[in-house]
């Protein structure tokens, strides 16, 4: 239900490091979205009236900054498990449930989602305030918003899911239902600034059209609520970092008024990405996702080295805080495995850092027992 009360496609981190020659294109794949239970992140946003927006060209090494903008409303989001959502029995296959409260508001929504190891669906909505159900909103295409892995030049799709709900027009309650069209391509990468720092990304592009048919007035034709055209920047491991949507009926992809942006400001409560310096992805130097993931207690850490160097491999709680050095020495070019055994620390999202002379990438994992 992409954009319908903005559930995200909440498709690790870079701070101070610019994409340099011979760098490559991000690969998006299930594993850079946050989906772990308990991440938490916030945004601001700006919606309603419209706002000056430069979203910048398309392309290859790219920079977009983000970072003057007065966005003055505060939303928190949260992976939470999906037993713990009101209605979770209305979606029984939800594999994360994303929970969404706006700072001074009594609003709650929950956003359920399903993910396999290479897709990713949108269930449904529930919208509560003061703790009642306001509009419980379920899908009934079944179809993938999108197939994973994505990557800039290659990547270029279209969905058309469709929802019902209850809502009220003129003062009447009506049973809708929604079909929500977009066509995607990934137009461009690089970085992306953010009050967070500097993170590496991929741009997505996509022409949305929003239909809904009442039902319940069968001669009434359908009403076209929302055509536009919305930029979204996902950085590994965080998801979407920063939205653009277009006012109504924009036709110019480089439009330069935006109804609505919104830009994460922190992630996982951490304030400042100084422990994170993840360059984009490149061919010849990689840091594996840990395997299994979530472990209890034992995983398994991987990476390769292109050349000699020294190597540090450190491990983080969720505050950023020391956890544990794995590998502190000099070391050969080859493929590496180490073990990490997590049996006297307790459930939670970890962070592994690995270092060389060069470069430093961190990754993310959840334990639990």
């Amino acid at each position: 239900m992409n954009k319908y009360n903005t559930l995200v496609f909440v498709i690790t981190m870079l701070t101070g490091v610019l994409p340099v020659a011979g760098q490559q294109a991000i690969t998006f794949t299930m594993d850079d979205l946050p989906f772990a239970t308990g991440i938490q992140w916030k945004q601001r946003l700006h919606k309603g009236s419209p706002v000056a927006v430069n979203v910048g060209p398309a392309g290859e090494n790219q920079i977009w900054d983000f970072t003057a903008y007065d966005l003055p409303i505060e939303e928190q989001w949260e992976s939470i498990p999906s037993g713990e959502a009101p209605h979770s029995n209305d979606f029984p296959t939800a594999t994360a449930v994303f929970k969404v409260s706006t700072t001074g508001s009594d609003t709650i929504t929950y956003n359920f989602l399903r993910t396999t190891e290479t897709e990713y669906f949108e269930l449904g909505q529930l919208k509560q305030v003061n703790g009642e159900d306001v509009r419980l909103v379920t899908s009934y295409q079944k179809a993938p918003k999108v197939t994973l892995p994505v990557t800039y030049g290659t990547a270029e799709w279209s969905s058309a899911p469709q929802y019902e709900a209850d809502e009220e027009y003129l003062g009447i309650k009506v049973h809708v239902i929604v079909t929500d069209t977009s066509h995607y391509e990934i137009d461009g990468w690089g970085i992306v600034k953010t009050p967070m720092g500097d993170l590496p990304c991929l741009r997505v592009k996509q022409h949305h059209q929003m239909i809904v048919t009442i039902t319940d007035l069968p001669g009434l034709p359908p009403l076209v609520m929302e055509n536009d055209i919305i930029y979204s920047w996902i950085s590994p491991g965080m998801g979407f970092v920063v939205d653009v949507y277009s006012k109504m009926d924009e036709t110019d992809d480089n439009f330069t008024e935006a109804r609505q942006i919104s830009v994460m400001q922190s992630f996982s409560g951490l304030n400042s990405v100084a422990l994170f310096h993840q360059p984009l992805k490149m061919a010849d130097f990689t840091l594996k996702q840990n395997y299994p993931n979530p472990f209890n207690p034992v995983t398994e850490i991987r990476y390769h080295l292109p050349g000699a160097t020294n190597v540090v491999l450190t491990v983080y709680n969720g505050l950023g805080e020391h956890v544990e050095t794995l590998v502190s020495r000099y070391q050969k070019p080859g493929i590496y495995r180490v073990q990490w055994d997590a049996s006297q620390l307790a459930s939670g999202t970890y962070y592994y850092q690995l270092k060389t002379a060069s470069k430093t990438v961190t990754m993310r994992c959840m334990l639990l027992k």
